[in-house]
């Protein structure tokens, strides 16, 4: 079949014409998204928009004003990140300098690799991490992790859990350790992860395991000069930042910024009096420590909390398809004003908040952009702390049928209708038209031989 018969063919017509129509509806989907994308960013700039499972980055401080010419190894056996120094301009020579007890991810792959960039804190995973180096997409040589981005909130069981395999693509090191990596290694350091055997000899032995406290929630290798371990003094409380932040509505682990000893040396961190107070609402507070101790020393320290609001409130929608109807499939009835804000009203008696006093927002396309199709509506609710929190449903635009009836005008489905049955009744035709002219021949092929049989008769009758 040539490609003029093929065009001419009703079924590629109709082949043609819905993949026609699907694309344009694909258009107006796509513009849709992306009108809505950009409105819902413009509206949360002054907010926190909340993206589950997405990796946040801060690279607020800057590296060593030198950082050296090192190479990284990564010893999976031995659970150990090896720093050698180049000792010549030519890379021929190279000391080892530094031996970090690490953690080795499982899907982390043996072979070379080049840092790519740094920062201070990011998340992912849901968990927090301090002095992160990239190596590649979703690798990284970073701290143990964190509950929270403060330094008063380590996860203590990953902590000691240094050495042992762990789950991902990382490299943990203690806190301490991931900033001198951070902090003297330059930009496309050069790193190496090998399978390495329990039988390697290491070039020196790391620096001994410093054990937790009690209650506190610093590591111990933190270089801050804010970590209450580097403040430790016997007969004395100590704090680390100066303000600890909480979130509303959380509980709050009083002890994690405090270190506490009595002149013996004991952890009296335990034995601390204080009152506790709500995080219900945000705001300011002080909380006052105080121990006596046997002899009847008083010791008493004073920690500021901030209560915070960086939650994004949880809306959702009982209903997840909308439908509006227009009169006709006309620009007049479709595109206005008045189309929007009925789908406007349509989706908001069905949103609900886990917040008090949230604003909710439905944003659609505008109204030159409307169209009989399905697109999607975002809905949005901003509490009073500016946080943005989101969900999505489905409005169908597409002609009310009873009103085309009214007017007497036929409806797409009444139209599609009675042209399928003129096709068939079309066919009937033809069959019928090719049944008659079927017949007549016959007949005049009966009448025919009935006549040259009748004068073939009548000719042996005469003779």
């Amino acid at each position: 079949m040539d490609i003029k018969t093929l065009l001419k063919s009703e079924k590629v017509k109709n082949g043609l014409l819905t993949l026609l129509e699907i694309l344009i509806v694909a258009g107006l989907i796509f513009g849709a998204l992306m009108f809505v994308y950009h409105k819902v960013n413009s509206d949360a700039k002054s907010g926190t928009v909340h993206v589950s499972d997405a990796n946040s980055a801060d690279s607020g401080e800057k590296k060593s004003a030198n950082p050296q010419d090192y190479y990284l190894e990564i010893n999976r056996s031995k659970n150990a990140l090896i720093v050698y120094q180049y000792t010549d301009k030519k890379r021929t020579e190279k000391n080892a300098v530094k031996v970090f007890p690490c953690s080795v991810g499982k899907n982390l792959k043996n072979g070379k690799y080049k840092t790519v960039s740094d920062y201070i804190w990011i998340k992912n995973d849901g968990a927090w991490h301090q002095y992160n180096t990239k190596l590649k997409e979703g690798a990284w040589i970073q701290s143990v992790s964190y509950r929270e981005r403060y330094p008063y909130t380590l996860n203590r069981k990953d902590y000691q859990n240094i050495g042992k395999k762990i789950s991902g693509a990382g490299v943990c090191l203690y806190s301490g350790d991931a900033a001198w990596i951070y902090e003297h290694c330059k930009d496309a350091t050069q790193v190496r992860v090998l399978k390495g055997k329990k039988t390697d000899r290491l070039p020196m032995q790391p620096a001994e395991t410093i054990n937790l406290k009690k209650y506190c929630g610093w590591d111990p290798t933190d270089s801050s000069s804010e970590n209450p371990y580097l403040k430790i003094k016997p007969g004395k409380l100590v704090s680390g930042s100066k303000t600890v932040v909480v979130e509303k509505g959380s509980s709050i682990n009083y002890l994690a910024n405090l270190l506490a000893f009595d002149e013996k040396g004991k952890n009296i961190l335990g034995h601390l009096k204080y009152k506790k107070f709500s995080t219900a609402e945000t705001g300011k507070h002080t909380v006052k420590y105080s121990y006596t101790d046997t002899a009847g020393k008083k010791l008493e320290i004073k920690q500021e909390f901030q209560v915070t609001d960086t939650t994004c409130p949880k809306v959702s929608c009982s209903k997840s398809m909308f439908t509006l109807e227009v009169a006709s499939r006309t620009a007049k009835d479709i595109n206005k004003k008045e189309n929007v804000a009925k789908i406007e009203s349509m989706v908001k008696p069905y949103v609900s908040c886990d917040e008090a006093d949230c604003t909710i927002t439905v944003h659609t396309v505008v109204e030159n952009e409307l169209g009989l199709s399905t697109f999607p509506v975002i809905i949005t609710a901003k509490d009073a702390a500016g946080n943005i929190g989101s969900c999505q449903v489905l409005v169908e635009v597409k002609i009310n049928e009873s009103a085309l009836k009214a007017k007497g005008v036929l409806s797409d489905k009444e139209k599609e209708s009675l042209l399928k049955m003129n096709k068939e009744k079309a066919k009937e035709n033809q069959k019928a038209t090719k049944k008659s002219k079927e017949e007549t021949t016959k007949k005049k092929k009966e009448n025919v031989t009935k006549e040259t049989e009748e004068a073939v008769e009548t000719t042996a009758k005469s003779e």
